[in-house]
């Protein structure tokens, strides 16, 4: 299914999504961490986006123009804006593939604290 949408108008229910993929948009965006970040609510608990972008290469549209953006900014973006990483591949030659997950809602000292809980039942 596809939807078409603006960054102000998703029409989506709430955590209704497993998984948002987006090819060759992330250097689109002017502020790919904020969108994602509004994007992230729509989003499963768990659910993943997959993002695939351009990889720089020597004299190209692509290098020329700005058609990119390295993994490891992408991490940092996403990261900021909630998500998990999860995998990177390389099996496509001249495209980046990152796939990253939903975090858990509950703060880390609630998680802390249902893992002290569950962890005393044990012992």
């Amino acid at each position: 299914m596809f939807i078409l949408a603006t960054e102000d108008q998703i029409a989506l229910p709430e955590a209704g999504l497993d998984l948002v993929f987006a090819r060759n948009v992330f250097h689109h965006l002017p502020e790919p961490g904020k969108f994602f970040a509004k994007l992230k609510r729509y989003l499963k608990i768990g659910g993943r986006v997959a993002i695939i972008e351009h990889k720089k290469k020597g004299f190209s549209f692509v290098s020329l123009f700005g058609h990119h953006t390295v993994p490891e900014e992408i991490v940092r973006e996403m990261e900021r804006a909630g998500y998990m990483t999860g995998a990177s591949f390389d099996f496509l030659p001249d495209r980046t593939f990152t796939c990253l997950q939903r975090n858990n809602p509950l703060s880390l000292s609630q998680r802390f604290k249902k893992t002290v809980w569950v962890h005393s039942l044990l012992f």
